[in-house]
C-alpha cells in the first residue's frame, strides 16, 4: 500500500510515451534494439599451488591487452571529437594501471589459491558499488568507468560471452548500463540514439554523446524494463527534452521527421551563433559563468566564450587520493585555472567534502544524517592547516588578480568571519617564508543554507559576492531529499518559498553593492532562466553543455517581458500556478525550439 512507483502497463500495438532525462541532445527514428545486461556470475575455481605464478602472468597480460584496446579506442574517438573529450578514457587505463588494484588480485591468488578473473570481478565490484553510493554526480561517474574495465577485461579474459550487437541501421539502443566504449561500438555500428537507465547530464557518456551528436536519454533506472519485451518496436526518441515515443502514429511520425530536419538545419545555424554575448532584448548584460570540476575542462571558458568560472569544484582533486593535494600542486593547477579565464574571474569553492561529497580514501567520521553534519566550512575552520593550504595556493596562484574564493557551507556570519582571520594568517605565513602572493583578493559566500540566506543582509555587509546553490537550497527549505524518490515529486525549486528567498538574498546584495549569481540547476533551466533575469539576477554559471542554450534563452527574451513574468509570479500564492505560469511563457515565446 505504500508502493509509490509510477510504473504503466504497456500494450505493445499502443502510442507508448515515456519520459526520461535529455543526455544528449538528437533526434532519431528507429526500431528498438535491446542490448541485454550481462550478469557477472563467476565461481571460485581453485587453482594448484604450481599455477600461481602462471594465473598471476595471465592477470597482467589481458590488462595489458586492454590497455592496448583502449589506447586504439582513444586514438578513433580523438579523431572524432577532439583530445580533451577522448581524455575520458585515460581514466579508465588510470584504473588499469592502479598498482594498489594489482597487488590486491596478486595477494589474493597467492593467499587463497583462487582464478584471478573472480577474485578481480568482485574487487571491482566492491569499487563500482561504493562509488555508486555517493550522490555527488562526478564521484559517482567513476562508477561507471569502474564496471566498462570490469567488463572489458572479463571478455578479454573469455570469462563473459560478447553481447549481440547486430541490429539494423538507425536503430534505437536500449540498455540498462550503457559505458562510454560501449556507446563508441554502438555508433560505430550505425545506431541512431539510446536509452539507458543509468548516467547524468555531465557524465561521461553524456559527453561523448553530445560530441557525436548521438541523442540519447537516462530514465534513472526505470526505463529499460519498461521496453524489454518491446524490442523490434519502431521509437521515436527526442533527446531535447528526455521523450521516448514507442509505436508512434502516423501523424508523431511525419512531425518528427519534419522536426529532424529542422533540427539539423537549427544545429548548424546554432554552433555558427554560440559565441554571441548574452543579452536580453532590453539590453542587458548576463554574465554567463561555467561551473567546472575537473582540470581537464578548463579549455571549455574559452571555447564557449564563458564570462569565466562561477562555480570550480576543488573537491575533485581529492579524487583517489589517500591525503589532500600539496600547496604546490594546488598551485599549478589554480594558475591553469586564472590563465583559462583571463580575463573573466575564477571562483574557486574550496573543499567541499563529507556529507554526501566523500572523496578519496580520508577517515571521515560515520555520520547518521552527513548531508546536515560534518561539511564544507566545518571541516575547513576545524583542519586548519589543510584550508591555510588551500588558501595559499589560490593567493600564490592568483598573479593575474582573476581568482576569488568561495566558501561553502557557511550557515552564520562567525563562519564567515573566522575563515577570513585564516585568510589572513595563510597572507602572514606567505609573508613569512618570501614566497610571492596576491593579498587583493576577493572572499564570497555560497549561500545553500536557509539561515544564511535569511540573515544575507547581515553576510552582504561583509562579502564581496555571493553564489546561490539552488540545488542545496531548495532541499533544506523544503525539507525533501531529491534522490528518494518517495518525495522528489516534493523538489521544486519554482516553490514560492524557495523563490522569496532568492529575491530576499538577491535585495541584500543589490543594496551592498555586490555581485551575485545562481549557480545550481535553476540557472540552466529554460522554465527557470526567464524568471530568474526578470528578477534582477544577472549572472549565471552553468554547465558547459548547458551555456549555448542558455545564451540563446537570453538573447531571445525581451527585458520588459521578463519584468512582467516575474511580477505575475510573485503575485500569485498557489505553487502549481507559478509552474503553469512559467511553463505558458516558455511554450509561447519558445515553441519554435531551441538550437540544442
Amino acid at each position: 500500500m505504500f508502493n509509490k512507483s509510477k510504473t504503466t502497463n504497456v500494450k505493445k500495438a499502443d502510442e507508448i510515451i515515456l519520459e526520461g532525462i535529455s543526455l544528449s541532445k538528437g533526434i532519431a527514428i528507429g526500431p528498438l534494439f535491446v542490448y541485454d545486461s550481462q550478469k557477472v556470475s563467476l565461481k571460485p575455481i581453485k587453482i594448484s599451488f604450481e599455477a600461481i605464478e602462471s594465473e598471476i602472468s595471465n592477470f597482467k597480460t589481458v590488462l595489458k591487452q586492454v590497455r592496448k584496446e583502449l589506447q586504439i579506442i582513444k586514438k578513433n574517438v580523438q579523431e572524432k571529437v577532439g583530445e580533451q573529450k577522448a581524455q575520458i578514457l585515460d581514466v579508465q587505463m588510470m584504473i588499469l594501471r592502479d598498482p594498489e588494484l594489482h597487488s590486491k588480485v596478486e595477494d589474493k591468488v597467492r593467499l587463497q589459491r583462487i582464478k584471478w578473473d573472480f577474485i578481480f570481478s568482485e574487487i571491482m565490484t566492491e569499487y563500482h558499488d561504493s562509488l555508486l553510493g555517493i550522490k555527488d554526480s562526478v564521484l559517482r561517474e567513476r562508477a561507471f568507468d569502474v564496471h566498462d574495465v570490469k567488463m572489458r577485461v572479463l571478455k578479454r579474459s573469455s570469462s563473459l560471452i560478447p553481447k549481440d550487437t547486430k541490429f539494423r541501421d538507425g536503430a534505437i539502443v536500449v540498455a540498462e548500463i550503457l559505458t562510454p566504449t560501449e556507446l563508441i561500438d554502438v555508433s560505430k555500428a550505425k545506431a541512431s540514439g539510446f536509452v539507458t537507465d543509468f548516467g547524468g547530464v555531465n557524465s561521461h557518456l553524456a559527453i561523448i554523446a553530445n560530441a557525436l551528436g548521438f541523442g540519447g536519454i537516462s530514465g534513472s533506472g526505470k526505463l529499460y524494463s519498461k521496453l524489454a519485451n518491446l524490442a523490434n518496436s519502431m521509437a521515436i526518441l527526442d533527446g531535447r527534452v528526455g521523450k521516448l515515443i514507442v509505436n508512434p502514429t502516423l501523424e508523431s511520425l511525419k512531425n518528427y521527421q519534419a522536426e529532424k530536419i529542422k533540427f539539423k538545419r537549427t544545429q548548424t545555424l546554432f554552433t555558427n551563433q554560440r559565441l554571441e554575448e548574452a543579452s536580453t532584448e532590453g539590453g542587458i548584460s548576463i554574465n554567463l559563468s561555467l561551473n567546472l570540476s575537473l582540470e581537464t575542462d578548463f579549455h571549455l571558458a574559452k571555447k564557449f566564450n564563458a564570462q569565466g568560472v562561477g562555480l570550480f569544484r576543488t573537491e575533485h582533486l581529492l579524487l583517489d587520493k589517500a591525503d589532500y593535494p600539496t600547496e604546490k600542486t594546488q598551485t599549478e593547477i589554480y594558475k591553469k585555472l586564472a590563465k583559462h579565464c583571463f580575463p573573466y574571474s575564477a571562483r574557486i569553492r574550496t573543499f567541499d567534502i563529507g556529507g554526501e561529497k566523500l572523496v578519496g580514501n580520508f577517515n571521515l567520521p560515520t555520520q547518521i544524517n552527513p548531508s546536515l553534519g560534518w561539511r564544507g566550512i566545518r571541516i575547513s575552520l576545524e583542519e586548519i592547516e589543510v584550508f591555510k593550504t588551500q588558501i595559499k595556493a589560490i593567493l600564490r596562484a592568483n598573479t593575474s588578480g582573476n581568482l576569488e574564493i568561495l566558501l561553502p557551507m557557511v550557515s552564520k556570519i562567525s563562519e564567515f568571519r573566522k575563515a577570513k582571520e585564516l585568510i589572513e594568517e595563510a597572507k602572514e605565513e606567505l609573508l613569512q617564508k618570501n614566497k610571492k602572493f596576491n593579498p587583493e583578493i576577493k572572499v564570497g559566500v555560497m549561500i545553500e543554507i536557509p539561515s544564511a540566506a535569511l540573515t544575507a543582509d547581515i553576510f552582504a555587509k561583509e562579502a564581496d559576492f555571493f553564489s546561490i546553490g539552488t540545488n542545496d537550497l531548495t532541499q533544506y527549505t523544503l525539507a525533501v531529499d531529491r534522490s528518494n524518490n518517495l518525495v522528489s515529486d516534493i523538489y521544486t525549486p519554482t516553490h514560492l518559498a524557495v523563490l522569496r528567498i532568492l529575491k530576499l538574498v538577491l535585495d541584500s546584495a543589490k543594496k551592498e553593492k555586490i555581485s551575485v549569481n545562481i549557480c545550481g540547476e535553476m540557472a540552466g533551466n529554460i522554465l527557470t532562466i526567464p524568471l530568474l533575469i526578470g528578477m534582477g539576477f544577472e549572472g549565471l554559471s552553468v554547465s558547459p553543455s548547458s551555456i549555448p542554450t542558455v545564451r540563446e534563452v537570453i538573447n531571445k527574451t525581451d527585458l520588459n517581458l521578463l519584468k512582467q513574468l516575474s511580477a505575475e509570479v510573485f503575485e500569485t500564492t498557489e505553487n502549481e500556478q507559478v509552474r503553469k505560469i512559467l511553463t505558458d511563457f516558455k511554450e509561447e515565446h519558445f515553441k519554435e525550439g531551441l538550437g540544442d
